[in-house]
């Protein structure tokens, strides 16, 4: 609120007819009450990242400091009216998110926010397409304190900061010299150089990635035609369900299956639900609609990214009739697989992707070799054990691979 003064002899006094309700400005959507338009159902229009927000330490002159990372997207009735949440009104019912006011406003706030001492320095668009409008629904913010204002190049008169404003198009493949093959050699050679940039490298990868996950989680679902449509990982869950359910009737049980069966219906829903919000921070809603439509397919096995602080490029757990794996989205193998795998491939080319498929290709490739080196470096006995463990686990994939066992067939799938 802004209070004006006015004289009054010797005194002052409050112009009550001058006084002007000014709203917070929040870029990250996380808040009610702003300055953004809120027609468009209840909460707040972002919902935050799980695991935001991330720290990322910068060293400066022998020191490391902390600088936070935080992260958020758009919430799905914010985009689609028909959403059960949703309440546009009327005149924006049907309606692209994009056009209405609160789609405008986010749009006035594209891009990555940079806070110095929590007060925001630059907002920077060049961490985005700049041709996808739905870049408009996710944004990033970057806190950093001001013993970084060199690393960051903060200017004179602190209205920007030149070395961030050159990381968001950074691209370790443009900046190859010959003879140089991965990002290592580039890290190596701007360190060498005395390039600003190579301190801010890890930033970056937490940027990148954060806006990788978030990327997917905006895009709008296609609308179906001519009846339900299947997808190859719906296809993949059920018949990991099929095989599962066939092991139970052959006596193999496991934590998932003697989990369910010792509790309620109540107590297996409430246990999913701490899994996801607690450990993985999935906004409620967005749990229990996970859970719901996990129980409507009758599957065994859930699949989601959760960042976690783990070398483990994916987590187990058996939770109450289903196993759940959670691909950490901090490893380098959600980067270099999960990611390729699951773009929007719409508007690709075939070089594109191609590319993509021989990207996927060597990341599957370097997989194995890991597990190999892995492998090597054992001792007698672990060595035995551990290639036991691969024994095991190559007949678990037959089983699961097997497309000839008539457990399953695509079009049973509803």
């Amino acid at each position: 609120m802004c209070v004006p003064l006015e004289e009054e002899g010797d005194s002052l006094r409050v112009s009550e007819e001058a006084i002007i309700t000014v709203r917070p400005n929040d870029p990250l959507y996380l808040m009610g009450g702003t300055s953004c338009p809120e027609n468009f159902g209840e909460g707040p229009m972002f919902t935050e990242l799980e695991g935001s927000p991330f720290v990322v330490p910068v060293k400066h002159d022998g020191v490391a400091y902390d600088v936070k990372v935080r992260a958020s997207y758009a919430r799905p009735h914010v985009r689609d009216s028909s959403h059960p949440d949703a309440s546009w009104p009327e005149s924006w019912q049907g309606r692209d998110g994009g056009h209405t006011e609160w789609g405008k406003h986010a749009d006035a706030n594209l891009g990555v926010s940079l806070v110095r001492a929590h007060r925001e320095l630059q907002l920077d668009t060049s961490w985005t397409s700049g041709s996808d409008p739905r870049d408009r629904w996710w944004t990033v913010e970057i806190d950093f304190p001001t013993a970084l204002d060199e690393v960051f190049g903060v200017t004179n008169n602190k209205q920007g900061a030149t070395t961030f404003q050159r990381l968001g198009n950074y691209d370790y493949r443009r900046e190859l010299l010959v003879g140089e093959k991965g990002p290592g050699d580039v890290r190596r050679r701007m360190l060498g150089d005395g390039d600003p940039r190579v301190y801010l490298l890890d930033l970056h990868k937490q940027v990148r990635s954060c806006i990788r996950v978030m990327q997917p989680r905006v895009r709008k679902a296609r609308q179906r035609r001519g009846g339900r449509t299947v997808t190859e990982e719906q296809q993949a869950d059920a018949k990991a369900t099929a095989v599962i359910k066939r092991r139970v009737q052959d006596g193999h049980l496991g934590g998932s299956d003697k989990a369910g069966a010792e509790a309620s219906e109540d107590e297996t829903r409430q246990q999913q639900t701490l899994s996801l919000t607690e450990r993985h921070h999935l906004a409620e809603s967005d749990a229990l609609e996970r859970i719901d439509e996990t129980i409507r397919s009758g599957n065994r096995v859930r699949w989601i990214r959760s960042a976690q602080a783990s070398p483990a490029f994916f987590d187990v757990e058996s939770l109450p009739n289903v196993i759940q794996v959670a691909l950490n989205t901090g490893h380098p193998v959600h980067t270099h697989l999960y990611e390729v795998l699951h773009p929007e491939l719409d508007d690709l080319g075939e070089e594109e992707l191609k590319a993509r498929l021989d990207k996927v290709s060597a990341a599957f490739r370097l997989l194995i070799y890991a597990w190999a080196r892995y492998e090597e470096e054992q001792i007698s006995p672990e060595r035995r054990k551990v290639r036991d463990a691969r024994l095991e686990w190559g007949k678990y994939a037959e089983e699961f691979f097997d497309e000839d066992d008539g457990s399953l067939a695509p079009t049973d799938l509803v």
